[in-house]
């Protein structure tokens, strides 16, 4: 079946705007560190009091954000996040505290327009396919982003780059204005469906019942993609943050890493086209913990093995293992309570709340001369996280069988989607 009309552009566009203070942490980092003259703990507190923030936003939104208005929700994100940029740009001088404030603002915008975004399009007919061409747009931004920054510094530093990001939300404003629909619309259309065809097979409702029952957000399989998602983030995130830094104790020069971090994002256009086009025929559930463990050998090796070669294979590795599982990790969410968005905010949240925490402890560990204990611990915990996930992406894949065959029987019995 198709896509609702304008789902996937607007959704897009709303996730691209509030990824920013998420996939763009080296960027932040870097400019605390070397631009505004603070310390790499200071620095990576900064990225950790954004993150948290869009974390404590996503959660707050969970439970209600089905019966939301997203497009308002994703203006609200995107305006906030705008002024928050603006604002830190112009304060580089005022110290630690005054960029507090313009963090914490951009985690509240950013934090509003992600959930909105990705809670969209958790009412895609095929999950995996809205979230892999989310996670593909991420990706580009992020490739574009890291490998300009460094010449719109020497142009005009500290300004230039934030006026950039500005512009890209001014942009995706008006892409969710234009496209996106409502989705408390299409919930109705399709929970009435589904009614109807019930009705008329009560075998297929026991079918659904069977494999898609209605879920408890605090149940096992929510806790335990939670707890996967949270812990892979938290090793990626911490070592992302100092990423760059990473790259020239490697050896490598500081416009080579901003350089190679942009372009290793590409590598993820293979992972993040894999649980579209191969998990129906080898499940999530393998690829999902194949993926958590090509990231985690990858962490592992970027801070313990000091070379270029190392560098370069382990931050791929990262960059493959890590787009595999980000969209299916949400397309599993997605699946496993459809037509509401409540998982995919709470596991953005959980997300979030992984992402704050690592910076803060990379800064300590991965901010100095010696890494090799932080290899260890962020390597180890992103390992910790294979396991989790192989349960809730087998019982999605279950559920997205029982809703196949609920959609045929929609259409057989004339009850198309009418937000086509």
């Amino acid at each position: 079946m198709k896509e609702p009309g304008g789902l996937l552009i607007g959704g897009i566009a709303a996730g691209l705007a509030g990824v920013m203070a998420d996939l763009l942490s080296p960027l932040y980092a870097t400019s605390f560190h070397e631009g505004f003259g603070l310390s790499n703990t200071q620095a990576g507190f900064l990225v950790t009091a954004a993150l948290g923030t869009m974390g404590v936003v996503e959660l707050g939104l969970a439970h209600s954000i089905g019966h939301r208005d997203l497009k308002r929700i994703a203006t609200y994100g995107i305006v906030i996040a705008s002024v928050a940029l603006l604002y830190i740009s112009n304060v580089s001088d005022n110290g630690f505290w005054s960029l507090l404030v313009g963090m914490i603002g951009l985690g509240i915008g950013c934090g509003l327009a992600f959930v909105a975004g990705n809670a969209a399009l958790s009412f895609a007919n095929n999950s995996e396919r809205a979230f892999g061409i989310l996670t593909t747009w991420y990706m580009l931004f992020v490739f574009v982003m890291m490998s300009t920054n460094p010449y719109l510094r020497q142009i005009y530093p500290i300004v230039l780059p934030y006026a950039a990001m500005v512009a890209v939300q001014v942009v995706c404003l008006a892409l969710i204005w234009w496209k996106m629909p409502d989705t408390r619309i299409i919930a109705q259309q399709r929970a009435a469906a589904t009614r109807a065809v019930q009705q008329m097979d009560p075998g297929l409702g026991a079918e659904l019942e069977r494999d898609a029952p209605r879920l408890n957000l605090f149940g096992p399989l929510p806790i335990l993609l939670a707890l996967a998602v949270t812990l892979s983030q938290f090793a990626v995130a911490g070592l992302w943050t100092f990423a760059q830094e990473l790259g020239t104790t490697a050896g490598l020069s500081a416009e080579a890493t901003a350089s190679f971090l942009g372009f290793s994002q590409l590598v993820g256009l293979l992972g993040t086209m894999a649980p579209w086009l191969l998990g129906r025929w080898l499940g999530r559930g393998a690829l999902g913990a194949a993926g958590l463990l090509v990231a985690g050998i990858g962490i592992l090796v970027v801070p313990l093995v000091h070379t270029p070669m190392a560098y370069i294979a382990g931050n791929l590795a990262i960059n493959l293992g890590y787009w595999v599982t980000l969209p299916l990790s949400l397309s599993v969410a997605a699946d496993l309570d459809r037509n509401s968005g409540r998982l995919v905010a709470f596991i953005l949240g959980m997300s979030s709340i992984g992402l704050a925490l690592g910076p803060s402890l990379a800064g300590p560990l991965l901010g100095g001369t010696d890494t090799t204990l932080g290899g260890w611990v962020f390597g180890l915990i992103g390992l910790s996280a294979v396991p989790l996930i192989i349960a809730p992406a087998m019982a999605a894949d279950r559920a997205v069988r029982a809703h196949r065959d609920e959609q045929a029987a929609e259409l057989d019995a004339g009850y198309p989607d009418q937000s086509l």
